[in-house]
């Protein structure tokens, strides 16, 4: 049991430092953690400012300061004009590379991965932005996922030091407000019609072509609504036109504005939810969707089945297809997901095993432990005596169990 009365303050301060503020499931999440927080308080966000800010508006009040640019020096002045006045206790690297100025705070820092192994990625770009930002000097580190552990440096994992956290989802935020019917109504979708939904960045890596093509496969009473942003938009759309002549399906593809809160109609109205994604870490699309009930279908990325094998024995809870489907095979699932054999188990299992509350307690524990056993370390008063940038496996990982949140105090 984590004793949080040897703390002085009333709460574990944390800065967390993010690449962006954008739409994505991982600053999704993270805001959730804010909004759920019980026995953190949260001192401020420092946005590296990657890509446009959609999420500002959610993180439930915490001052935000925007770095210069994201080079460290950068973020290092942001961090500390960040905590001018508040303190701080921890430092969250909230899918953020190596920050070794950090180090300079005299206080733990936890690394966390949200990416794919480094070389799945085609574009030698983002293979690299990748590999920088699993590049670590943090004391601890987390992966949302098995893939995303694998993500750090071998030498790293060898030494057990990366401790898996899955991400949650906010119940609230996938219930119906007016429900179904009065989504199709806004849609122009009729009763009868079926829908096949994707939500989530229009990227190279997430395929959304291959979904919305699906359509060419389905029965005429399918319709596609893409509900996104990002880089590929307009090529979507022009793909879209181009479809109305040769495949005179146009009509059934929507592309409503996209939301980054209160999805319940969304998802309550559509009937199959598709992940077509090429490379995926953890992606709360495939939760917030089994959360409402809402049938599945998504490459067989390796979350599926670490999914399938840590919370139900290894049976699956989604409709898998290969990574490197096309559109006909993509709808193929579609038509078995759309069937509902496997919905109602996997609504069981997310709402009892990836509920915010479950998961945000989960995390907490983890941040005390890190504090403690980072204060605790005979280590730690040798290595700050120079402030050197020590690296990961100089520190032990946390002891404490995170499937276990429930004997941890919460005061």
């Amino acid at each position: 049991m984590l004793n949080y009365s040897t703390f002085q303050t009333p709460a574990l301060r944390v800065l967390v430092v993010m690449p962006s503020l954008g739409a994505g499931g991982a600053e999704r999440w993270f805001c959730t953690l804010l909004q759920k927080a019980t026995a953190i308080r949260y001192v401020g966000v420092v946005n590296a400012r990657l890509c446009e800010e959609h999420l500002g508006h959610q993180v439930n009040g915490v001052p935000i300061t925007h770095a210069q640019t994201s080079s460290k020096k950068h973020i290092h002045e942001a961090c500390v004009e960040a905590v001018q006045g508040t303190g701080v206790d921890l430092i969250l690297l909230w899918g953020v590379g190596s920050q070794p100025e950090l180090h300079g705070f005299g206080v733990p820092i936890v690394q966390v991965s949200h990416a794919a192994d480094p070389n799945e990625w085609v574009d030698m770009k983002q293979r690299q932005y990748v590999a920088n930002s699993n590049d670590t000097t943090a004391h601890f580190v987390v992966g949302v996922c098995e893939t995303a552990a694998n993500a750090f440096a071998a030498d790293i994992r060898k030494r057990d030091a990366v401790t898996v956290i899955h991400n949650g989802s906010d119940i609230e935020r996938v219930a119906p407000i007016f429900g179904r019917e009065y989504q199709r109504r806004q849609w122009g979708i009729p009763p009868s019609g079926k829908v096949l939904l994707y939500v989530g960045r229009f990227s190279v890596e997430k395929r959304p072509q291959i979904l919305m093509e699906a359509i060419r496969y389905l029965p005429d009473d399918w319709f596609v609504v893409m509900m996104g942003w990002g880089n590929l938009k307009d090529k979507l759309h022009e793909r879209a036109d181009g479809m109305v002549s040769a495949f005179e399906c146009r009509p059934r593809l929507l592309f409503p504005k996209p939301r980054t809160d209160a999805l319940g109609d969304v998802y309550a109205a559509a009937d199959v939810v598709g992940i077509p994604s090429e490379i995926e870490a953890f992606p709360l699309v495939m939760i917030e969707a089994m959360q409402s009930g809402t049938p599945v279908v998504i490459t067989d990325v390796p979350v599926v089945d670490e999914v399938a094998r840590t919370y139900n024995d290894g049976k699956p809870l989604v409709v898998d297809v290969e990574r490197n489907c096309d559109s006909e095979q993509f709808a193929a699932g579609v038509l078995e997901a759309s069937k509902g054999k496997l919905v109602d188990r996997a609504q069981t299992v997310a709402m009892s095993e990836f509920s915010a509350s479950r998961m945000v307690g989960k995390w907490e524990s983890y941040m005390y432990a890190c504090v403690r056993e980072w204060h605790d370390s005979a280590l730690n008063s040798q290595l700050y005596a120079s402030k050197p940038a020590p690296p990961v496996m100089q520190f032990p990982t946390p002891t404490v169990n995170v499937n276990d949140h429930r004997d941890a105090e919460t005061t």
